[in-house]
């Protein structure tokens, strides 16, 4: 195993697998004495949507992404991650995962979630973790967030 030091964890706050991929990135950051830092990429396509379709809802989608980012950060603290921190961006999120976030904080050790989408959606939209995993100038694991099985 390698020796980490910085850790970067992007994490969608707002999905269900999200633990999973955050427990993963603690116990690294813990077994490594690393620092851990808590990235959301807020996908501003979708919520540019959402905001014009429904400017409340857009709201407060928003609140809980903050306040389950705040959550995360307590967790991580609480699981003996001595030095974390916890940052929002806006982008689209494989584009600001490498071009941004992994340039910006010089990680050892990317960590990122795959939900088992379409291969529709893969083959319009491309897959964030097989992006991420092409381009980072860093290590990467990706944490599989969910047990559903492919989709046709």
């Amino acid at each position: 195993m390698a020796d980490y030091k910085h850790i970067l964890v992007g994490l969608d706050v707002l999905e269900d697998g999200a633990d999973r991929v955050f427990e993963h990135a603690c116990q690294a950051a813990v077994e490594n004495d690393a620092r851990l830092t808590i990235a959301y990429v807020m996908n501003v396509p979708e919520f540019t949507t959402l905001e014009r379709m429904d400017p409340q809802g857009a709201k407060e989608l928003k609140q809980e992404a903050r306040e389950n980012l705040q959550q995360f950060h307590a967790k991580a603290e609480e699981r003996g991650v001595n030095n974390v921190a916890s940052i929002v961006d806006k982008g689209v999120p494989k584009k600001r995962i490498i071009s941004h976030l992994s340039k910006e904080h010089n990680p050892d050790l990317l960590v990122i979630g795959q939900t088992r989408g379409s291969r529709f959606y893969q083959l319009l939209d491309g897959n964030t973790s097989n992006a991420v995993k092409k381009k980072a100038n860093c290590d990467v694991t990706v944490v599989q967030m969910n047990d559903e099985p492919v989709k046709a």
